[in-house]
């Protein structure tokens, strides 16, 4: 018979018959009260993961299947794991990054899916990464930490955000990711290594967010950082001698300017 009306039977029903077998899975509530029959009873279990972790240990123990109909945390999937149920027992976990990391792989190869609730830091990306088992994660995390990430705990990942503002070598290390899904980082940097980054892989600015020079550009450095399709936010400092000629699109371009020395009036025009 169903689950439902062998738990609403009684012992002294079920031990008149030879075996009693629910053709249906018991919810976790009813599996405590079959378990308690005296009267052995074959059934398996299909209910979300937190009712289960919150039955009885002899309900579990006594089933055949486990099945859990929503994703588990660490926690539920251990008390779920721990039955001594004969058959076998089904669940995805989702749970912190933190506490996926601090479980084993050993542990999580066990489930089907595997999902960080949360985006996780440098270090749980990397300890998630080395586990075989597959698990969907996010990062967030400073640039310094993503920065000294493993490849694997950058690639393996799906969104990488850093927290604070990168460095162009630290921007580089983001965009190099392979990660499946987006990148966001704002660059700030010195004029003199933004402009060393536009000759080594403009990418990594291209990608960014936001870009600004965090030292004043000569004007050499100011057309060079001009020249990129995404805007930069710069100051300029230079001497007179090297004002060019006339206006150009890196002096309007420009937050401040700055001329160290004496112009002259048709120089202070420019």
């Amino acid at each position: 018979d169903t689950a439902y009306n062998i738990f609403n039977s009684s012992n002294s029903v079920l031990t008149t018959a030879g075996t009693v077998t629910a053709t249906t899975a018991a919810t976790q509530l009813q599996a405590n009260s079959i378990a308690a029959f005296t009267k052995a009873v074959g059934y398996s279990i299909s209910d979300t993961a937190t009712a289960i972790a919150a039955g009885t240990a002899g309900g579990r123990n006594e089933a055949i299947d486990i099945t859990a109909t929503t994703a588990a945390t660490i926690a539920e999937a251990t008390i779920i794991d721990n039955s001594t149920n004969s058959g076998t027992n089904t669940y995805d976990i989702t749970d912190t990054a933190e506490n996926i990391a601090a479980s084993s792989d050993t542990f999580v190869t066990k489930a089907g899916t595997v999902t960080a609730s949360t985006a996780a830091t440098k270090d749980e990306a990397d300890t998630i990464a080395g586990f075989t088992k597959a698990v969907v994660y996010n990062i967030s995390d400073t640039s310094t930490n993503i920065a000294a990430a493993t490849a694997d705990g950058l690639n393996e990942a799906v969104n990488i955000t850093a927290t604070d503002d990168a460095t162009f070598a630290q921007a580089k290390v983001i965009e190099d990711a392979t990660n499946s899904g987006t990148i966001t980082y704002n660059v700030d940097d010195t004029a003199a290594l933004i402009v060393a980054g536009l000759g080594t892989d403009s990418t990594a600015l291209l990608e960014a967010t936001n870009i600004s020079a965090n030292t004043n550009a000569n004007f050499t450095e100011a057309a060079t950082l001009a020249g990129l399709s995404k805007a930069i936010t710069y100051n300029i400092s230079d001497v007179e001698a090297n004002i060019p000629g006339s206006t150009t699109i890196a002096i309007n371009k420009a937050a401040n300017i700055t001329i160290t020395d004496n112009v002259t009036l048709a120089q202070a025009k420019i």
